[in-house]
């Protein structure tokens, strides 16, 4: 939460200063396609802050190709991360998830199955974690791919979409806002809903 909320706070003038810039002299698409993909792949041992990559993606390449590298990235990285937690088990996964966050992502998934990827696929933390848990448990890939490929698919066009139609209306930081505070308020809720034990 914090990762998301301190830099906005703290650099809001920049960021804008920096946003202001990039409006100038844009990176080419495909540079930009490579640098979201790459944030993105790494949100499992990096505090990426997805909501916010995936809506700079939408007001900068427009809501289908931003689409296109947000679900890339996002399905990249899940997939790796579950590949790891598989083969390496417990020792891989302690060292990105705390096992407190794992033992209340099994709540959730003794009750829901593999729909737990989709419940907490949009809460930050818990996301990465309930990957990380069906990994562990060695859920298999066919289980694994369909929630998490489609509900990648729709965070990504949702965020994206978002972001074009922000940057149409000049209201880039109406949505910068939003995309920071939205997954804010989903791991609030997520937190304070599941069982604590």
């Amino acid at each position: 939460m914090l990762v998301l909320i301190i830099p906005f706070l703290l650099f809001h003038e920049r960021i804008t200063a920096w946003w202001q810039h990039w409006q100038q002299s844009p990176p080419s698409m495909p540079v930009a396609a490579s640098v979201v993909i790459g944030l993105l792949s790494s949100d499992i041992v990096l505090p990426i802050p997805s909501s916010l990559v995936a809506t700079f993606a939408g007001i900068h390449m427009g809501g289908v190709l931003g689409t296109l590298a947000c679900w890339t990235g996002m399905n990249i990285g899940c997939i790796v991360a579950f590949a790891l937690a598989r083969r390496y088990g417990s020792k891989f996964v302690e060292r990105f998830s705390k096992p407190q966050e794992l033992e209340r992502v099994r709540s959730v998934s003794d009750r829901y199955g593999p729909f737990v990827l989709v419940l907490m696929r949009g809460a930050p933390v818990f996301a990465e974690a309930s990957v990380l848990f069906v990994g562990l448990h060695k859920l298999t890939w066919r289980r694994f791919l369909l929630p998490v490929v489609g509900t990648n698919f729709v965070l990504s066009l949702f965020y994206c979409f978002f972001g074009e139609i922000a940057a149409n209306n000049d209201l880039v930081s109406v949505a910068v806002g939003a995309a920071i505070a939205l997954p804010v308020l989903l791991i609030t809720i997520v937190r304070y809903s599941l069982p604590k034990e």
